[in-house]
């Protein structure tokens, strides 16, 4: 027996029982064509009556893509190309241990310290390293970063340092000409100076 589609009432035989019936061109196809035709043109009435509007703030809408990485647009957005070149940008500023001095906490193994730096693969000249001391050091003590290599800590006169303390913060920048890691804003030693005073004064 024959049947319609629940939408567009499209006639439908069923091959079963109606299977010897003559083929109908006009209530098969043609009322069935029509149908689908005056459907389809109802709908695209209403897409063209609908009007998207720009996206802002406040408002869902269409949105314009933007490659720029400086961009103050409120209105575009960031393409994946852009979203990868600050990315990137982020990754070299993450691994600039000159300009921006990783701060991490060590670990040891007796007076060897340890740390690990991101994307370090070499030491590098001026590099700095804000260090949290796990343990107190007792005897001159080293550090390297991703197993690169031991460097000594020395002081700004270049002797060894052996006197780190647990918790205690320390900064070091890395020194390529003295191949050592050198203490920051250590005090002058004040001890040949007294030395000199008290022998003036003979004391």
């Amino acid at each position: 027996m024959s049947s319609v589609t629940p939408n567009l009432g499209l006639l439908k035989k069923d091959p079963t029982t109606e299977r010897n019936d003559t083929f109908n061109i006009k209530t098969m196809m043609n009322d069935n064509w029509d149908k689908i035709d005056q459907a389809v043109g109802e709908i695209r009435e209403e897409v063209q009556d609908i009007v998207i509007p720009d996206a802002s703030l406040t408002v869902k809408g269409i949105t314009k893509l933007n490659s720029a990485v400086n961009s103050t647009s409120e209105t575009e957005a960031a393409t994946p190309k852009a979203i990868k070149t600050v990315n990137d940008a982020l990754v070299l500023h993450k691994a600039d241990y000159v300009n921006h001095p990783a701060v991490v906490d060590t670990t040891n193994v007796g007076n060897t310290y340890s740390v690990t730096l991101p994307s370090l693969t070499a030491y590098k000249h001026g590099m700095g390293i804000v260090a949290t001391i796990n343990a107190d050091s007792t005897g001159a003590a080293t550090i390297q970063a991703n197993a690169l290599g031991e460097i000594p800590l020395r002081n700004a006169q270049g002797s060894a340092i052996s006197n780190l303390k647990k918790d205690g913060v320390y900064t070091f920048r890395y020194s390529a000409p003295k191949a050592a890691f050198i203490l920051q804003g250590e005090g002058v030693d004040t001890a040949p100076l007294i030395t000199s005073i008290n022998g003036i004064l003979g004391s």
